[in-house]
C-alpha cells in the first residue's frame, strides 16, 4: 500500500509525523525540481536519509525544509541496513525550524555597537532552550525505555526531574525566575484540573512528587486504581510542563523566535503525549 501527494497540499512535518506512528517499517521518497529524498522509518523512529550530497541527520533537516515537491510511501520488507539518523523528529525540527535572528544592535558609550538588553536576553535565552530541549528529549527517551512491571512507578522520578529541568532554566534566564510562591500557586491551579497533584509540594525550588509515588507503589492499590491515579497524575504532569514551558517561551521578544520555540513546544508535547500513552500500556 502506498501513499502519494503534493506538500503543498501535506507539509513534510506532518508526512513524518504519520510515517512514525506507524510501527511498520516505510521508505518515503520525495522529489523536486531536480533534487530527489529518500527517508526510511521503522518502529517510529527515522532510521535513514539521504538528499543529493546530504546524509543523515542533516538530510532530515533538510526535507523538513522544502514546501514543494511530490512524495510517496511505500511498505518497504524489513530493517533497512545502514542506520545514519539516531535524533528524534522534533530535535531535527528544532534544527529546521532555526532561523538566525539579526540582533538589535545600539550604540554604546565609546561608540560601538552593542546588543540592546532585549536582544542580549533572547540570545542568551534561545541558546539555553535548545540545551534545554535535548535534556527534555533524553527524558522523554527514559519514559520510552522504562522496564516492563513498575513503569508506573518508575516514571515519577522522571517526571520530577522533567519539571526540574525547565524550573532551572527559568531560574537562571527569567528576570524573576520560577520563585515558590509562582510554583506552588501554578500546582495549585492545574490541582484544580488534575487533583492528584494537591499531594504535590514545592520544596527549595522544586516541585516534589514524593507522596504520590509512594502511593503508586502500595500493594492495597488494585491495578485499576493505580492505574487511574497515575493517568490523572501524567495529565497534572502534562499541564505543568506546557505551563513552565510556555512561560520561557513567552519571555523572548523576537516575534519569529518566539513563534519558532511555539512550534517546537507543540511538537515536544506530542513527543511527550506518545510516550506517556506508553506507559500505560
Amino acid at each position: 500500500m502506498s501513499v502519494e501527494g503534493h506538500l503543498t497540499e501535506v507539509g513534510m512535518l506532518d508526512v513524518l509525523r504519520l510515517m512514525c506512528l506507524s510501527f511498520r517499517p516505510k521508505e518515503l521518497t520525495v522529489m523536486r525540481g531536480g533534487e530527489t529524498g529518500r527517508l526510511v522509518v521503522d518502529g517510529g523512529q527515522i532510521l535513514y536519509a539521504r538528499v543529493g550530497r546530504l546524509a543523515g541527520e542533516e538530510a532530515v533537516v533538510e526535507l523538513l525544509r522544502w514546501r514543494e515537491g511530490i512524495f510517496k510511501v511505500i511498505e518497504t520488507p524489513g530493517l533497512f541496513a545502514e542506520r545514519n539518523v539516531k535524533a528524534p523528529l522534533t530535535e531535527l525540527l528544532v534544527r529546521a525550524t532555526r532561523t538566525p535572528v539579526m540582533p538589535k544592535e545600539e550604540p554604546s558609550s565609546a561608540g560601538l555597537p552593542r546588543l540592546s538588553p532585549a536582544a542580549a536576553h533572547d540570545t542568551a535565552l534561545d541558546a539555553a532552550l535548545v540545551d534545554l530541549f535535548a535534556r527534555l528529549e533524553r527524558e522523554v527517551a527514559r519514559l520510552e525505555g522504562l522496564h516492563a512491571g513498575a513503569r508506573i512507578t518508575q516514571a515519577v522520578p522522571v517526571f520530577e526531574d522533567l519539571l526540574a529541568r525547565i524550573i532551572d532554566t527559568g531560574t537562571i534566564h527569567l528576570t524573576r525566575g520560577f520563585c515558590d510562591a509562582e510554583l506552588s500557586e501554578l500546582l495549585a491551579r492545574q490541582a484544580g484540573i488534575s487533583p492528584a497533584l494537591g499531594e504535590a509540594k514545592v520544596e527549595a525550588g522544586k516541585i516534589s512528587l514524593a507522596s504520590l509515588r509512594e502511593r503508586l507503589a502500595r500493594p492495597s492499590l488494585s491495578e485499576a486504581q493505580r492505574t487511574a491515579l497515575f493517568t490523572e497524575l501524567s495529565g497534572g504532569v502534562l499541564g505543568l510542563v506546557n505551563a513552565l514551558f510556555s512561560r520561557l517561551v513567552r519571555s523572548l521578544e523576537e516575534d519569529d523566535l518566539r513563534r519558532q520555540w511555539e512550534e517546537t513546544r507543540e511538537a515536544f508535547l506530542t513527543d511527550l503525549i506518545a510516550a506517556l500513552d506508553a506507559v500505560q500500556h
